[in-house]
């Protein structure tokens, strides 16, 4: 089964480049809208995983296709 999972979000720009400020990342390539999508992405899946593994089960999904 598949299922896509569209949202729009709005963040303060000045906060999430401090973020990667902190992070050491203000000077790389990435920008704001790369790190906040793969940041969510990384977020969500983590959170269905550890759900999945604190239920007992196996990992059953996999992020197929990420549009960043």
């Amino acid at each position: 089964m598949k299922i896509k999972i569209e949202c729009t979000v709005e963040f303060d720009k000045d906060v999430i480049k401090q973020l990667m400020q902190q992070r050491l990342m203000a000077d790389s390539d990435e920008t704001i809208q790369y790190f906040i999508r793969s940041h969510f992405i990384s977020m969500g899946a983590g959170v269905f995983s550890e759900a999945l593994f604190d239920a007992n089960l196996p990992d059953a999904f996999d992020v197929i296709k990420t549009n960043i």
